[in-house]
């Protein structure tokens, strides 16, 4: 697995000795099968700092195979995460601000209520529920608007083991 990212700012996965903050073009690599506690992304500046608040913030691409991540992907709304996951990986963590793709094989645990920037398409959905997210009761949510979740039709979805798929418009 590789975070391969063009500006990072903040990648925190405690319990690994890897910390990657203000470091344009970084690379965290992690072996598969291993498990990555957690992936934050975060714009920041200050006066000893590089960019103007607000305005510098970190884009990340995360393509996983055959890895389990346990722990949450969060995102600032001036950063971008996009995680991927195939060949049976497995998140199990919460989603906040950033876009997850799943091939049919892989599947994400929810463990709290999450907020999608963008889903990508997944083989298997039907007009009533998607089976590769477990949502355990949790509700997660994805921005309507956005053409990357068009294929979902603005529709509300039940999710594996309870929770739903909702549409915020």
């Amino acid at each position: 697995m590789n975070l391969g990212c063009g500006e990072v700012r903040g990648v925190k996965m405690p319990g690994k000795a890897t910390d990657v903050e203000d470091q344009a073009g970084a690379a965290v690599p992690v072996l598969a099968a291993s498990v990555v506690r957690t992936v934050t992304l975060r714009g920041k500046a200050a006066a000893d700092r590089w960019g103007r608040e607000g305005s510098n913030g970190g884009n990340a691409e995360l393509t996983v195979e055959k890895t389990a991540l346990k722990g949450d992907l969060e995102c600032d709304e001036i950063s971008s995460i996009a995680a991927t996951l195939k060949n049976e990986s497995t998140l199990s963590g919460a989603v906040r601000g950033a876009s997850l793709t799943l091939d049919s094989s892989s599947k994400w645990i929810v463990t709290a209520d999450s907020t999608l920037a963008g889903l990508g398409e997944i083989e298997g959905v039907t007009d009533l529920s998607i089976p590769n997210i477990e949502g355990n009761g949790h509700q997660v949510t994805y921005d309507a608007s956005l053409p990357a979740n068009a294929w979902l039709k603005e529709k509300t979805y039940a999710l594996a083991g309870g929770g739903h798929l909702v549409p915020r418009k």
